[in-house]
């Protein structure tokens, strides 16, 4: 059996490609935690290497802003981590789930939400290197992200949703 091939118009392009300037490269934070969309905007979850945790926003027209919010939950420069996140249909709003680690810090597992005009954080209760963040989709108030426990090996979730 073959499933359908979708030939219609894309509107979604970046051209010329979009390049995010990552002054102060630092191979251990420039990961891609999370791609998220909504009808007008693809959104990037990363830790920038002088910023900390970025959330950055390509438009459809292809306009692309760094943290357009001026904001971000966690600023700490050189980050490595997981994370998983959810932007509300009219791209005002965020919620998200990271495990975030240094050279001179354990790992550290935090909740956060983009309230339109302030980051709330909460530490979250499964703290650990996580290997990975697997995230929800389609959640329109919410995130919830499942992990894997490196002692026991189990599978836990956890949610942040609503007014955080």
């Amino acid at each position: 059996m073959r499933l359908p091939v979708d030939t219609g118009q894309h509107t979604w392009r970046a051209e010329p490609p979009i390049a995010i300037d990552m002054d102060g490269r630092d191979v251990s934070c420039e990961t891609v935690m999370g791609v998220y969309g909504t009808q007008n905007s693809v959104w990037l979850m990363y830790f920038h290497p002088n910023d900390g945790l970025s959330f950055d926003r390509i438009s459809a027209d292809s306009s692309y802003a760094h943290n357009p919010y001026g904001a971000t939950p966690q600023p700490d420069a050189h980050l490595n981590g997981s994370g998983a996140f959810s932007v509300s249909p009219d791209d005002s709003r965020i919620w998200a789930i990271w495990d975030s680690l240094n050279a001179a810090t354990p790992v550290q597992t935090a909740q956060g939400y983009w309230d339109g005009t302030q980051w709330l954080t909460f530490s979250d209760a499964l703290v650990g290197d996580s290997w990975g963040i697997g995230s929800s989709l389609y959640w329109e108030d919410g995130v919830a992200a499942t992990r894997l426990d490196t002692n026991t090996f189990e599978i836990y979730v956890s949610t942040i949703s609503g007014g955080g």
